[in-house]
């Protein structure tokens, strides 16, 4: 048995809160899969939440009104929902008998929430919200209540719902406390049943739902709470102004009977068919200045959305979207530590939530000179540009047309250069003709090296300078065996 305080929940209430896109305005919105199972259950009110779409698809015509303009934000299937600051934003319906628990002696609530913190700014009495009820003083009848991370009476985010007598005080009701995560949406149904008495709920009983799942079950003697018909209206993000909830709240449903577990899960599953899975085994292997990513293929997934950032755990940047296989490479990294997470996309555009987070190292390989981009030149392209030499991917080049086309980098200071290691574009079917030239002022050149590339291979192949030490190095192509082009998909300097 547990004491529930100033709440008070007379009927069946089932609260289902999803995140979906945003955009829907007017007095409608349109019939989806997740309305249409709704609907074929008969609620008495249902209203969808989105942003300015304030009419009730039921058909009873219990239209709400919002105060203030909470933001759009998307439910798990990725239909419009509100998100409210948690400051002075809130969704109202006013009072009607459908609303309350006298009208058939059950009350069902349900409703897709969303909490973006744990710690909300504006709550009341130990440290809880109401995010919706109906109530006011002398006016109690249901309300659904969560409860701050750290409050006075140890309850870490409870999430509960309750049934009063008019002249409030302790209410009856159930809860569940689990772990919750900001920005992770919850189905939610309280059910208030006065009707379906036995000998162990002598008066009836409450209920609590989550995602579809029985939770907790309480009885209404325990607080001797009979239901009654009060005129305050129902409200969505607050119940009597008292306190606010800071996240997003969608597709409001409310029952004047108890609906069945399979019912409520036909609801969760019409909301979360569509959701993408979460991708698994994400790994991370560091290749020089690339960083080469592989995970699990999802279920339901379309594409992929690659965030990079570096510190674990966030926050991250999307560095990539509409990747179609379950692997990606990041490249010409700096070095550093990254850390990366993945998400799924589906076809209609529900994204899952983050992968497990993997991280990496690219690094400078012992002798390697390394040369930023920026310090890479040449006489000329032809949009294969010269700092694509040096990002680490065989895959771009550089290229310029005519004899005595040349691509130069800079080192930034005077180093020792034992070899100079050249990757050529098509280097497996074609040589190619060129010199190397290096010197310490970019204005006196020395030529260290006369030859043609092998025409066997694509991958890097090193041509030794003997030690030289310069600043700056120039390549002078001559064509290749085919065409007059000169193409350099990667180079690098190395000292023993």
């Amino acid at each position: 048995m547990k004491a529930r305080r100033m709440m008070a929940l007379t009927a069946m209430v089932s609260l289902l809160t999803l995140s979906t896109p945003f955009g829907l305005t007017g007095s409608a919105a349109a019939v989806n899969k997740y309305d249409s199972t709704v609907l074929a259950d008969h609620p008495v009110g249902y209203w969808s939440l989105a942003p300015g779409v304030t009419s009730d698809l039921s058909g009873h015509g219990l239209t709400g009104s919002f105060t203030g303009n909470p933001s759009s934000t998307k439910l798990p299937n990725g239909e419009p929902a509100s998100a409210f600051n948690g400051v002075d934003q809130y969704f109202t319906v006013p009072d009607n008998d459908y609303l309350e628990v006298t009208r058939t002696g059950i009350l069902t609530v349900e409703a897709w929430m969303r909490p973006d913190v744990l710690q909300f700014s504006k709550s009341e009495s130990s440290g809880y919200v109401h995010w919706m009820g109906k109530g006011e003083p002398g006016q109690h009848s249901w309300t659904a209540r969560m409860y701050n991370l750290t409050n006075q009476e140890n309850r870490p985010n409870r999430i509960s719902g309750y049934s009063f007598n008019l002249t409030g005080g302790l209410g009856a009701g159930s809860y569940f406390q689990d772990p919750v995560t900001a920005g992770e949406w919850i189905h939610y149904t309280l059910v208030i049943n006065t009707v379906n008495t036995s000998s162990a709920y002598t008066t009836g009983y409450t209920k609590l739902y989550k995602n579809g799942v029985l939770r907790d079950q309480d009885r209404l003697s325990d607080y001797n709470i009979i239901p009654g018909n009060g005129t305050a209206p129902m409200r969505i993000g607050t119940r009597d102004l008292a306190s606010f909830f800071e996240g997003a709240i969608g597709k409001v449903a409310l029952y004047d009977y108890e609906l069945t577990p399979s019912q409520l899960t036909s609801h969760y599953n019409a909301m979360m068919e569509s959701v993408p899975a979460v991708p698994t085994g994400l790994t991370a292997v560091n290749n020089k200045n690339k960083i080469e990513l592989a995970w699990t293929a999802a279920r339901n997934a379309e594409t992929y959305t690659i965030k990079r950032g570096t510190n674990s755990g966030g926050p991250y940047t999307v560095i990539k979207e509409g990747v179609k296989e379950p692997s990606f490479t990041d490249q010409g990294l700096p070095p550093g530590t990254y850390y990366y997470v993945v998400s799924s996309v589906s076809a209609e555009s529900v994204e899952s939530k983050n992968s497990n987070e993997a991280f990496s190292s690219p690094f400078k390989r012992h002798g390697e000179l390394t040369v930023p981009a920026s310090n890479v030149t040449a006489s000329g392209d032809d949009g294969n540009v010269a700092l694509n030499t040096v990002d680490g991917n065989l895959e771009t080049r550089w290229s310029a047309d005519g004899d005595g086309q040349w691509i130069k980098y800079d080192l930034g200071s005077s180093k020792p250069i034992d070899c100079v290691k050249i990757a050529w574009f098509r280097g497996d079917v074609r040589t190619t003709s060129f010199e190397i030239f290096v010197s310490a002022d970019d204005a006196n050149w020395t030529q260290v090296y006369s030859g043609t590339s092998s025409g066997t291979t694509q991958q890097l192949e090193t041509y030794g300078v003997d030690g030289v030490t310069a600043r700056f190095v120039k390549i002078v192509g001559h064509g290749n065996s085919v065409n007059a082009f000169n193409s350099i998909t990667e180079t690098e300097f190395w000292r023993n």
